[in-house]
């Protein structure tokens, strides 16, 4: 349910436009004051969009529906080779860095964005978050996602402890990464974003080859340096 429905490509874009029109017009994070807080509903917000849609981009398109493109998309789940020092982490890391030394991704946050949805398949504790900033609250303040009471003990437990599937289905994380750009945005070589990070996308699995290649080998080269260091020290002990 959190890749089909909480983590669907237009959920997640609609939600980063809604994250961004809520800094603009809460830039210091929500009202202290409760009952201030409390008076903000999914009907008031959309009213505040509507009447800021001329002024911002991020109400525009929120309320238009008009979202930027998805272009790539990573597996839900991401692996960890024991055979290997690269894992599927290393990779996405070096998407994310190859990516933003080649394109304006956070100088032009209407054309380009990188997504990054993870949490577990199922949780454990949930942690009421600030929303604005992400943090969240102390380890001690976290609820159990799906408390179970002993009926003997009265000890309230997750219940991961009692059903072996849910701790294994909640075991496996999810962390999908996503590349968005605008199909409407030209750049100065008269591609539109879209097609210019697609384009640029299909060279990326070839590229990661040689980059793992390279750094496999720079390692073995560090590996011989180390043991023949070693050796020198050893020589004249």
């Amino acid at each position: 349910m959190f890749i089909q429905v909480y983590f669907h490509k237009t959920h997640r874009i609609l939600d980063y436009y809604l994250v961004n029109f809520l800094k603009e017009c809460f830039p210091n994070g929500y009202p202290a004051d409760i009952q201030v807080y409390l008076k903000y509903t999914d009907n008031s917000i959309l009213e505040m969009m509507r009447e800021k849609a001329d002024k911002s981009p991020w109400a525009k398109h929120f309320l238009r529906r008009e979202c930027l493109s998805e272009v790539f998309v990573s597996n839900p789940h991401q692996l960890m080779h024991e055979d290997d020092s690269f894992t599927d982490y290393h990779k996405l890391g070096w998407i994310d860095k190859v990516l933003r030394e080649s394109f304006p991704i956070d100088s032009e946050p209407l054309n380009y964005y990188i997504d990054q949805a993870k949490t577990s398949a199922a949780k454990y504790q949930i942690s009421p978050s600030t929303f604005l900033s992400g943090e969240t609250e102390e380890e001690s303040n976290k609820l159990y996602a799906i408390p179970v009471k002993d009926k003997h003990t009265g000890t309230i437990k997750p219940v991961q402890e009692y059903s072996l599937p849910i701790k294994n289905l909640s075991d496996l994380k999810i962390n999908i990464i996503r590349v968005y750009a605008n199909k409407e945005h030209f750049t100065k070589d008269n591609v539109t974003a879209y097609e210019k990070v697609k384009k640029y996308m299909k060279t990326v699995d070839e590229s990661w080859k040689q980059y793992v290649e390279e750094m496999k080998d720079i390692e073995k080269r560090y590996k011989e340096k180390q043991s023949e260091k070693e050796e020198l020290f050893k020589r004249f002990q």
